[in-house]
Protein backbone atom coordinates (compact mmCIF):
# COMPACT_ATOMS: atom_id res chain seq x y z
CA UNK A 1 0.00 0.00 0.00
CA UNK A 2 1.13 3.54 -0.66
CA UNK A 3 0.99 6.38 1.84
CA UNK A 4 1.70 10.08 1.42
CA UNK A 5 4.74 11.29 3.36
CA UNK A 6 7.49 9.44 5.19
CA UNK A 7 5.79 6.49 6.91
CA UNK A 8 8.86 4.29 7.21
CA UNK A 9 8.67 3.82 10.98
CA UNK A 10 6.55 0.86 12.05
CA UNK A 11 6.30 -1.81 14.74
CA UNK A 12 7.15 -5.16 13.10
CA UNK A 13 5.15 -6.96 15.82
CA UNK A 14 1.96 -4.97 15.20
CA UNK A 15 -0.90 -7.14 13.95
CA UNK A 16 -3.26 -5.49 11.48
CA UNK A 17 -6.68 -6.78 10.56
CA UNK A 18 -8.81 -8.62 10.13
CA UNK A 19 -9.66 -7.82 6.53
CA UNK A 20 -13.04 -8.74 5.01
CA UNK A 21 -11.85 -12.35 4.65
CA UNK A 22 -10.66 -12.64 8.26
CA UNK A 23 -6.94 -12.44 7.44
CA UNK A 24 -4.37 -10.62 9.60
CA UNK A 25 -1.13 -8.96 8.45
CA UNK A 26 2.18 -7.49 9.56
CA UNK A 27 4.14 -4.70 7.90
CA UNK A 28 7.47 -6.18 6.77
CA UNK A 29 9.00 -3.30 4.79
CA UNK A 30 8.57 0.41 4.13
CA UNK A 31 10.40 2.33 1.38
CA UNK A 32 10.18 6.11 1.13
CA UNK A 33 10.52 7.94 -2.20
CA UNK A 34 11.38 11.55 -1.31
CA UNK A 35 10.85 12.78 -4.90
CA UNK A 36 7.24 11.62 -4.83
CA UNK A 37 6.84 12.10 -1.05
CA UNK A 38 5.30 8.61 -0.88
CA UNK A 39 6.00 5.53 1.22
CA UNK A 40 5.30 2.02 -0.04
CA UNK A 41 4.60 -0.44 2.78
CA UNK A 42 4.75 -4.17 2.18
CA UNK A 43 2.49 -6.45 4.22
CA UNK A 44 2.77 -10.18 4.92
CA UNK A 45 -0.19 -12.36 5.92
CA UNK A 46 0.09 -14.02 9.32
CA UNK A 47 -0.68 -17.75 9.32
CA UNK A 48 -3.56 -18.73 11.63
CA UNK A 49 -1.14 -20.95 13.59
CA UNK A 50 0.71 -17.80 14.73
CA UNK A 51 -2.43 -15.98 15.84
CA UNK A 52 -3.91 -16.13 19.30
CA UNK A 53 -2.18 -19.38 20.21
CA UNK A 54 -3.14 -21.02 16.92
CA UNK A 55 -6.87 -20.61 17.45
CA UNK A 56 -9.02 -18.66 15.10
Amino acid sequence: MNYRGDCTEFDPEQILGPDVHGAYYRIVDADYDPAADMTKRTFKPIPPSELFGGQR
